[in-house]
């Protein structure tokens, strides 16, 4: 009886042994075995290993000659929100350059055809005209995209929205996270069927104790407020597979330069308050 316990385990054991297979269990390898239960490490795995190429992969085992090099480089725009050379904080009192005393709950803008200058003959090297920001201080640093090496004379973009895409888009037609999707609060205006470029919103001084205590709210937005800034002291180099980041300093108080926010604290249109606020938009950027 126990030599024939003995010899059913042996056979048991040998039965078991006998379905398994040893070879490659990646589905992924080009020698894959679909009958192999148990790997063997001669999985051939083909793609491309240099780690400096875009698309490197990094479980490649053989290089298949796919590698692809970067021809490139990148920009970004970082915005530094100031109010007259000081860090903006919201809700913070701040002295503007005309004396005025303010606090800022909300300054968010867009800008859009954002570009670099090769030479003096003003020809963008990359267009970059489907770049839309929604700048505000919750997020300093933008990603623009890819644009070819060389020198810029200038970089330049465009405060707003153009009039085509003002005028015939809308937030549904853009998906979740874009830039002029839906928002909260919205940059939209339904009723008018327009973009709102930039929202003011904050506390002035009214009565002179230099302590801001009554509501501004300038909520701008219209074709003819859509305007090209270029900044010529800010030359810059791209190098391929490189990030080039270029700072721009904007002075937020200089919005209401000159601006009357005692006597017309609110502004949802194109009226006196709007033109004039717009018209310093120039002064603002840096």
């Amino acid at each position: 009886m126990k030599i024939a316990w003995i010899i059913g385990v042996i056979g048991v054991a040998l039965a078991l042994t006998s379905c398994s297979k040893k070879g490659c269990t990646d589905s992924r390898a080009r020698n894959f075995s679909a009958e192999a239960t148990e790997d063997d490490g001669t999985c051939i795995l083909a793609g491309c290993t240099d780690s400096k190429a875009e698309n490197y992969v990094s479980w490649a085992t053989e290089d298949d000659g796919s590698c692809t090099y970067p021809t490139q480089g990148d920009l970004e725009l970082a915005f530094d929100f100031q109010v007259n050379g000081q860090a903006l904080e919201y809700n913070k009192t701040f002295q503007t350059v005309d004396q005025k005393y303010v606090s800022f709950s909300r300054v968010q803008f867009y800008a859009s055809g954002i570009n670099g200058w090769a030479d003096s003959t003003h020809s963008p090297k990359h267009d970059l005209s489907d770049v839309y920001l929604l700048v505000n201080p919750d997020n300093k640093t933008y990603s623009i995209g890819k644009m070819d090496p060389g020198a810029y004379v200038a970089t330049y973009f465009s405060f707003g929205v153009d009039s085509l895409t003002n005028n015939t888009k809308q937030p549904v037609d853009f998906e979740q996270g874009h830039p002029l999707g839906f928002q909260d609060p919205n940059m939209h205006w339904g009723w008018r069927a327009m973009y709102q470029f930039i929202k003011l919103e904050g506390k002035f001084d009214s009565d002179g104790d230099q302590i801001p205590d009554l509501d501004f709210e300038y909520h701008i937005g219209a074709d003819q407020y859509y305007q090209q800034l270029v900044f010529w002291d800010k030359p810059f180099t791209i190098e391929v597979g490189n990030t080039t980041q270029m700072e721009i300093v904007m002075d937020c108080g200089m919005f209401l330069n000159g601006v009357d926010i005692v006597a017309n604290p609110t502004s949802h249109s194109t009226d006196a308050t709007s033109n004039a606020i717009m018209a310093n938009t120039s002064q603002v950027f840096k």
